[in-house]
């Protein structure tokens, strides 16, 4: 299915960089939701859209009704929207924001590498994180899938073979291969025990890979501020309960003493696709 986008602003944009923030995909420790609200900052303009029509079932991904003392005064629907801003240098940016289509994902892929070479877009990331048997008293350690060596090496990648279900970036990603834009995913472990809360420092981790292999710099001191408070009181938390702190002192051995304590040595394959695979029949009524 031929999918065309509707352009809302004629931009000239200098050599920008796009990052692809659709939920609806694994999202462990809400890290998506925050990505894309500290790289969109205060200023964004909008610069395309998709006809939801095209994308959407609506029956696994219901439009919102919005009422108003029993009136009904309106249905918002899901969308996906490409977006410009600018870094902390005022470097350009597109972020491809909204929700991941249920339709059509090879002709909305081939729209995206088309917005892509419209603006000139010179590389794409795109961002996850999945739950992981993993302390937050270690850094967190990103392991990266992209379309080339060079790209996935800056980050560190997981050796050997892996075959897990798939998200939409994904998609992205093979199209960009064949038109010849580079382009790479961001993976974070989340500690399984905070993958249903806020967790910031897997967020802070994905920016600091954003500037290393795209330099394009939004991590601010305030957010960093945000993830280390929220280890803070993961800490208190566990301190104070001696199973918790027991939990953490296994995780904290196995993460030193076994593959993963380095970021040339990332957890395996297989391991985690299983950790996929869990993550996703816990969440299966979450609309994942």
């Amino acid at each position: 299915m031929r999918v065309e986008p509707e352009l809302h602003a004629s931009l000239q944009l200098d050599a920008p960089v796009m990052l692809v923030c659709l939920d609806g995909w694994v999202d462990a420790g809400r890290v998506l939701a925050r990505l894309e609200d500290a790289v969109l900052g205060a200023a964004s303009v909008r610069v395309a859209s998709f006809d939801p029509d095209q994308l959407f079932t609506y029956r696994s991904r219901r439009p919102t009704m919005h009422v108003d003392d029993g009136i009904n005064t309106g249905v918002s629907m899901p969308g996906v929207e490409l977006l410009a801003c600018r870094d902390l240098d005022g470097r350009d940016t597109l972020v491809l924001s909204g929700q991941e289509p249920d339709l059509a994902w090879s002709g909305f892929s081939d729209a995206v590498v088309q917005l892509a070479q419209a603006f000139g877009v010179r590389m794409l990331l795109g961002a996850g994180a999945y739950p992981a048997a993993t302390p937050h008293t270690r850094d967190v350690v990103l392991s990266a899938v992209g379309t080339t060596p060079k790209l996935v090496e800056t980050v560190g990648y997981l050796e050997g073979k892996l075959s897990v279900p798939a998200g939409i970036h994904g998609a992205i990603e093979r199209a960009c291969a064949k038109a010849g834009i580079p382009a790479v995913g961001l993976w974070a472990p989340v500690p399984h025990y905070a993958a249903d809360a806020s967790f910031p420092a897997a967020v802070t981790s994905i920016l600091d890979a954003v500037q290393a292999v795209a330099d394009r710099r939004f991590l601010t001191p305030s957010l960093q501020a945000e993830a280390d408070a929220s280890l803070d009181r993961l800490d208190a938390l566990h301190n104070t309960d001696p199973d918790r702190r027991n939990v953490v002192s296994s995780l904290e051995s196995r993460a030193d003493n076994a593959p993963g304590s380095h970021p040339s040595e990332l957890p395996s394959g297989d391991q985690l696709a299983a950790e996929f695979t869990q993550f996703l029949e816990d969440n299966s009524d979450g609309g994942l």
